[in-house]
């Protein structure tokens, strides 16, 4: 399997930057894929089953308005503009189709509900892309699911501190540490940037040759934590052509 994934920096939600480019927006993607940057962006899951790109569940921080989004159809979130974009939310599909293999995509998973919905369609629409991309997770059993596709995607692991997150002790202990990673088998591992030089990582690192993606790196001095502790960034904020 080409490893693609390490060989260039990674945009965290699009190529943004704040006051200027929206995350995760048109503009922001269009100009990771101009630049030739792999493109990292969030999706979830419309009311009428069709994913879209935006990080948070609520669409208050982006758009002013105090809304959930996968409470929306897909129409309505492409009237849903961003400060700096009045072109709406995109849709994967038309992401999938505007990017066409021109650069790698790194799509998360936002799995917040407990079937398997978000998956399956996301999947429907990447079994006929001709392009690179992977998919990744927090959420174990996203990838177990996509792992057992078995469609020879490349899938990452996402975990770090996970201090923001509504957890209970065990199950942030078990994230954390990594330590379904030997079982779930993913292709990398995205690892917070400041949790990069725990035991934890560098152990899956090290014994079992899972590569470490840090993310995100938004400074110089977390940029070279990750030339030491990992294999790549995830990025954004920084001048990188």
């Amino acid at each position: 399997m080409s490893q693609w994934f390490l060989e260039k920096p990674i945009a965290h939600r699009g190529f943004h930057w704040l006051g200027d480019v929206d995350e995760n927006s048109w503009e922001a993607i269009e100009l990771a894929r101009d630049k030739g940057l792999p493109i990292e962006f969030d999706v979830h899951l419309s009311c009428d089953g069709v994913p879209y790109i935006h990080h948070d569940l609520s669409l208050l921080r982006m758009t002013g308005r105090d809304l959930n989004g996968t409470h929306m159809t897909a129409v309505e979130l492409q009237d849903m503009t961003t400060p700096n974009s009045s072109r709406g939310i995109p849709l994967l599909g038309d992401v999938l189709e505007m990017v066409s293999g021109k650069v790698p995509l790194v799509i998360e998973i936002k799995r917040t509900r407990k079937d398997l919905k978000l998956e399956e369609a996301v999947s429907t629409l990447l079994d006929h892309y001709k392009g690179e991309f992977s998919l990744q997770s927090f959420h174990p059993g996203s990838i177990n699911y996509l792992r057992g596709l078995n469609k020879g995607w490349t899938l990452g692991y996402l975990s770090g501190s996970l201090e923001d997150e509504e957890l209970n002790f065990f199950t942030r202990t078990l994230l954390k540490s990594l330590s379904l990673a030997p079982f779930l088998k993913p292709d990398y591992i995205g690892y917070e940037v400041g949790e990069l030089f725990q035991r934890a990582p560098q152990h899956i690192r090290e014994h079992y040759h899972i590569p470490l993606i840090g993310w995100t790196v938004r400074t110089e001095n977390q940029r070279l934590i990750c030339n030491r502790f990992a294999d790549n960034m995830i990025f954004e904020n920084l001048n990188i052509s």
